[in-house]
């Protein structure tokens, strides 16, 4: 649970630093492209997180890492701190702290969708309008499917679930009528 604190305080800190500098959605952005690239090479983790290895070294990796990816120097900044504190290994948490905290400056909500099967662009637009007026933001849809959901959607905004799935409707109607769960 620290672990959640310390990245909520950085990505505070580092969407304050770009919201000023007007280039908040690009380094929102550039730091998810940077965890990502982070979480996908795990001799880049084991590199950073090795304490034999010097912090200079370090530094010089990241830096080029960060070169290559050509990103802006805000979010330059934003990893050599963390490196520089000894919190690389967080930038995974940093950046999704970073973009709800700016989708929740900028008005957005993510709203994530499993259906039983694929939907289609009507239909996801229809959803999209649905949730934004029922949030009074502007909708952001993730996707999957599940087809154990036999028929239907699963909604989850935050930690509020709307289940209007088949398999769920039968559930309930199984505990209903006096059956187990």
């Amino acid at each position: 649970m620290r672990e959640k604190g310390v990245a909520k305080r950085y990505a505070l800190a580092f969407v304050e630093s770009a919201q000023a500098k007007g280039v908040l959605e690009a380094v929102g952005g550039e730091l998810s492209a940077f965890a990502h690239v982070y979480e996908e090479n795990p001799e880049l983790r084991k590199t950073l997180m090795n304490p034999a290895i010097p912090k200079m070294s370090k530094k010089k990796i990241v830096v080029s890492v960060l070169k290559t990816m050509n990103l802006s120097e805000n979010c330059r900044r934003a990893v050599a701190l963390l490196l520089e504190k000894g919190r690389v290994d967080f930038v995974t948490d940093v950046s999704d702290r970073f973009n709800e905290i700016m989708d929740e400056r900028l008005g957005r909500v993510k709203v994530k969708i499993t259906s039983a099967q694929t939907l289609g662009g009507a239909d996801l637009k229809k959803l999209e309008s649905t949730f934004a007026a029922l949030t009074k933001k502007t909708v952001k849809l993730e996707t999957r499917t599940d087809s154990s959901l036999i028929a239907g959607i699963v909604a989850r905004i935050g930690s509020r679930v709307y289940d209007g799935s088949l398999s769920n409707q039968l559930r309930l109607m199984n505990i209903k009528l006096g059956g187990e769960a």
